[in-house]
């Protein structure tokens, strides 16, 4: 199951429901004017493997939550002002 969203000029905050679609593989919201911080309850998408966040205005640290996604093989977080520690499951 994927949830693609990109470049379509989506705005506001990642709404922290994303968490419960605990069946995705992919998100990829890439290239849209997101803002405001990532919700830690995207640690919750344990079978996540691909995660495209790059490309839009999120800031803040990353959650220490998203190094729960032990089947992550894609993250890109880049071209956004986001701070602290890469999570384990990400570095």
């Amino acid at each position: 199951v994927f949830l693609e969203a990109f470049g379509t000029r989506l705005g506001g905050a990642l709404p922290s429901a994303l968490g419960a679609l605990t069946a995705l593989h992919t998100l990829n919201v890439q290239g849209n004017n997101h803002q405001g911080r990532l919700p830690t309850e995207l640690g919750h998408l344990t079978g996540l493997s691909k995660l495209y966040l790059n490309s839009n205005s999120l800031h803040g640290p990353i959650p220490t939550e998203l190094g729960r996604l032990s089947q992550l093989d894609v993250a890109h977080l880049q071209q956004n002002d986001l701070s602290g520690r890469i999570p384990g499951a990400l570095g």
